[in-house]
Order: C-alpha cells, then sequence, then structure tokens
C-alpha cells in the first residue's frame, strides 16, 4: 500500500511539474482560453507524445523553489541568520532567473543568448536593465533596497568576505542582521505577484486548482480523449 500511494504522489508531482513548466515555458497558451482548451494543450503535450512513440522522452528540470524557502523559514526560527540569508538569496535569485528566462523564451530569444544574459550579468543589472527589457512589472525601490541588502549579506556569506564586527551570544542578535532580513516576505509576495501576472495572466490558483480536483482516473480518461481529439484533427486536417 505504501509503495502504490508513494507512485501515485510522483505521478502526481509529474503531472503538476509538466504542467506548470508548459505554461510557464509559453508551451501552453492561457490567455483567453477556457480551462478545457488549456488541458487539452497540456495532454497535447505530455501525452501524445508518448502515444506516438513509446520511446519519446521528455525533458524536465526540477524546482527546488519550495524546499529552499521551508529551509530558509527554519533557518529565520532558529536565528540562524547566516544561513537564512544565502537560503533566501538563492531562493530569490533562483526566482528572479526563471522570470527573466521565461520572458526571454517567450519572445523566441534563443537558449544561448537567454544563458549568456542570466550568467554574465549580476543581480543588480537583472531586476533594473534587464527586468526592464522584459518588460516585467518594475520594483518598488524600497524592495530593491531590502533586495539589495539581503544579497550583499548572502555573498559575504557566501565568499567569506566578512567585515570586522564583534560578534554575538546566542540570546542576541545584531540590529544590522535583523535588517539585512527585513521585507524577505514581502521579496517572495512580489516575485510571486509578477509571476502570477505575466506568467499566468492572474489565473495561476485557478487553473492549478481545477488541475489538482482532477483524480487519477479523471486525468486518465480526459487524457485519452484528448489524444483522440488530437489524432482526429490531425487526421482530417
Amino acid at each position: 500500500m505504501e509503495v502504490e500511494e508513494e507512485v501515485e504522489r510522483l505521478k502526481k508531482a509529474f503531472f503538476i511539474a509538466a504542467f506548470c513548466g508548459g505554461v510557464e515555458k509559453g508551451r501552453i497558451p492561457i490567455e483567453g482560453r477556457s480551462i478545457e482548451d488549456i488541458l487539452l494543450d497540456f495532454y497535447a503535450l505530455v501525452l501524445l507524445p508518448i502515444h506516438l512513440n513509446a520511446e519519446a522522452k521528455l525533458e524536465f528540470s526540477i524546482d527546488h523553489r519550495n524546499s529552499i524557502l521551508d529551509n530558509a523559514r527554519i533557518a529565520v526560527a532558529q536565528r540562524e541568520n547566516d544561513m537564512a540569508a544565502m537560503l533566501f538569496g538563492t531562493l530569490f535569485e533562483h526566482h528572479i532567473n526563471l522570470l527573466l528566462s521565461d520572458s526571454f523564451e517567450r519572445r523566441e530569444y534563443s537558449d544561448k543568448t537567454i544563458s549568456t544574459l542570466i550568467r554574465s550579468l549580476g543581480i543588480s543589472a537583472k531586476v533594473t536593465a534587464l527586468w526592464e527589457i522584459a518588460r516585467l512589472k518594475p520594483w518598488p525601490d524600497e524592495l530593491l533596497r531590502k533586495l539589495n541588502l539581503l544579497m550583499e549579506r548572502r555573498n559575504r556569506f557566501v565568499h567569506y568576505k566578512w567585515k570586522p564586527e564583534a560578534r554575538f551570544n546566542s540570546d542576541t542578535v545584531p540590529e544590522r542582521e535583523l535588517i539585512e532580513l527585513e521585507g524577505v516576505e514581502d521579496i517572495l509576495l512580489f516575485l510571486e505577484e509578477v509571476e502570477n501576472d505575466h506568467v499566468w495572466c492572474g489565473r495561476k490558483e485557478e487553473l492549478l486548482t481545477a488541475f489538482r480536483e482532477l483524480s487519477s482516473e479523471d486525468k486518465k480518461t480526459a487524457g485519452e480523449k484528448g489524444v483522440r481529439e488530437i489524432l482526429y484533427r490531425e487526421l482530417t486536417a
């Protein structure tokens, strides 16, 4: 029973990850479309290649943002401020890179160009100049200030660029460290808003809720129906 439950959990995780990836990369258009048509495109993207070719390979990357966020919040609760800064900084950098990459992919920039831009520019240039080129919602000045403070602390910790300072005992936390961790939830909320608005057209919760509400049997039936409809369209086109 435990094995079957784990297999079912992995199947659900696979379907959700594949669906999110298809939307985020612009392969499944959602603006102004019904949920039924959006799901039909998902089945075409994931199930049709397998239906037509049993040896078809589907490539996916693993999104670690949720696990990084969980560990970052634990670090804050335990006053492990250096670790919290590193984890939140890593989380935000992943999220920023993802939003930029997705935006440029939708505009049909080459993979090489996108990779060069993401790898060559620092975080400050990404959230200002590159952000504007990608036509994403501008950062509020106060959030930019908080992000820069956090990233400076993350970089000091990761690259051993410590400033001389009196170390603190286990019962106190320097005010400067609190300031550098201030606003992390506001930054996270802003990035989620940008993702929902620019990637999901404001429909992320609606679409994921509809997707999750389908039972495994529903997914199987709908998937088979979707494949038949797509094949029919191809044969009669």
